[in-house]
Parts: structure tokens; C-alpha cells; sequence
């Protein structure tokens, strides 16, 4: 949950939070997965590419990776 929470922006939560505070707090964040065909990723194993519009709206959180041999 902690890759979730953080992408989320929900990492102003206590650390002790009951897990399903987090969860819901990540079930309100809007999240995306971004097809694209940039040179940036190698296409050899796996890719990826997420954003994550935070609970309230005002901000969008973006994740990306490759991988290459």
C-alpha cells in the first residue's frame, strides 16, 4: 500500500493508519494507464505508465517505468 498511498498523495497520513483508511483513501483517488508508443520505453519486458488524479481534484501524480536488458 505504501507505492499506492504515495502515489496518491496520501502520505501525510499517519503511519500508523489503520490500513483501511489508507485503502479508502487510495479507492478515491482517480487512476489512469497511459498507452503510449514513446521512444522513451524499451518495449522489451514490461512498461509502465499511470497517473493518479488525488481525492479533491487539484492534483495528478504520474508513475512511469521501463525496463531493458
Amino acid at each position: 500500500m505504501g507505492s499506492l498511498a504515495h502515489v496518491g498523495g496520501l502520505t501525510g497520513a499517519p503511519a500508523n493508519a489503520p490500513i483501511a483508511h489508507t485503502a479508502e483513501l487510495v479507492r478515491q483517488t482517480r487512476w489512469f494507464r497511459v498507452d503510449t508508443a514513446s521512444a522513451w520505453f524499451y518495449e522489451v519486458a514490461w512498461d509502465l505508465a499511470i497517473a493518479a488524479l488525488r481525492p479533491g481534484g487539484q492534483d495528478v501524480a504520474p508513475l512511469a517505468a521501463t525496463d531493458t536488458d
